[in-house]
């Protein structure tokens, strides 16, 4: 009986110090703001290329306490960037230009010139990247572990901005050019002229800016070094552009900085 009492009086102690302990992670720890910064990788839909992604976003603890001891409701925001992804397509390019030639004669000297005119089209390998900025509201459950780690579960819904533009154009064909300095014609007329098609070429325009909407579900961790500052890691689909006809966008993974206030 005398153990028993002991016993039961040893589990009365640890269970309320677990209870302070808990008190004090809610009181010290789960209120306030906290505030998130990454980098990370994702991908777009088109051809499945790889992009770099940025993150910023801050959360307030709503509810310090939901539900149960130690789970806590944040509402928040963020903005996220994918930018990357680029792959070769082939497009077309168009000329309509006009070019001098020089007639000198060979018996008087004079010199008189006439204007030439050059239109035709030809095709390139131009690169193709995308740079999808999106605005989310949040709420997350997120779940103290110790004073300095936690867990989270978030939940978004918002606006995606999604671009496309136009890089390094490369293995051009169709195009012709030509540099003629006194070139005799017959012996009486010496010809001088100069043109290139590529310095006149306007490529068909395949930049486009759509509007789109976007989601995230995603789980992450905080670690907090001090006080304030931590390290931050995230999973899931931490943004997910939504334009099937133009290419979805994601990201995937992140990872940063955190401080809470």
């Amino acid at each position: 009986m005398k153990k028993l009492l002991i016993s039961l009086a040893a589990l009365s102690c640890i269970l309320t110090s677990n209870a302070q302990q808990t008190s004090k992670i809610n009181s010290n720890v789960m209120d306030g703001l906290t505030i998130d910064v990454g980098i990370g990788a994702g991908s777009v839909y088109t051809k499945s290329k790889a992009m770099f992604t940025q993150r910023i976003g801050a959360e307030w603890n709503m509810l310090p306490t939901f539900l149960t001891d130690g789970v806590s409701l944040s509402v928040g925001f963020y903005i996220n960037n994918n930018c990357g992804g680029g792959y070769d397509t082939r497009t077309v390019g168009t000329y309509d230009y006009y070019y001098k030639i020089y007639s000198k004669s060979n018996r008087t000297g004079q010199t008189t010139s006439t204007d030439h005119r050059r239109q035709g089209y030809g095709t390139a390998d131009v690169r193709l990247s995308r740079d999808d900025i999106s605005f989310m509201p949040t709420a997350s459950l997120r779940y103290q572990i110790t004073n300095k780690l936690e867990a989270y579960l978030s939940l978004g819904m918002g606006l995606s901005i999604m671009n496309t533009y136009t890089g390094k154009v490369s293995n051009a064909t169709g195009f012709e050019s030509d540099n003629v300095i006194n070139k005799s014609d017959y012996g009486a007329v010496a010809l001088t002229y100069k043109y290139n098609d590529l310095d006149h070429v306007k490529w068909a325009d395949l930049t486009w800016t759509k509007a789109s909407f976007a989601v995230a579900t995603y789980i992450g961790a905080r670690y907090f070094i001090t006080d304030n500052w931590g390290i931050n890691a995230q999973l899931g689909l931490i943004s997910a552009n939504v334009r099937k006809s133009v290419g979805n966008s994601y990201n995937v993974f992140s990872i940063g900085a955190s401080y809470r206030f």
